[in-house]
């Protein structure tokens, strides 16, 4: 799905990553709403998103911005960030806000 138009009309665009994987989230003045972010266990840990999860699991961190940005990475101070950790299936363990 690359887009979707709620009922006042509002249009919300999704961009993908190489792996065909949810990366991104715009409104239609091109403000990003979301961003999201994989790791796979023994990769090197994500950093500078405001949180530091272990590098021994398998997680999707997830930012919701709380007022609109530009660009394309989203201010740690103005978003929600949501920590879910995933097995190796895919299927969620736990999930943290």
């Amino acid at each position: 799905m690359c887009s979707s138009t709620d009922i006042n009309g509002n249009t919300a665009t999704f961009l993908y990553n190489n792996f065909n994987r949810l990366k991104f989230v715009k409104d239609p003045q091109n403000y990003l709403l979301k961003d999201l972010n994989y790791h796979y266990a023994n990769q090197t840990a994500l950093s500078g998103l405001g949180i530091t999860p272990t590098d021994t699991m398998n997680y999707i961190l997830s930012r919701t911005a709380r007022e609109a940005q530009t660009g394309t990475a989203l201010d740690v101070d103005k978003t929600i960030t949501q920590l879910e950790y995933m097995n190796g299936l895919g299927k969620s363990l736990q999930a943290l806000i």
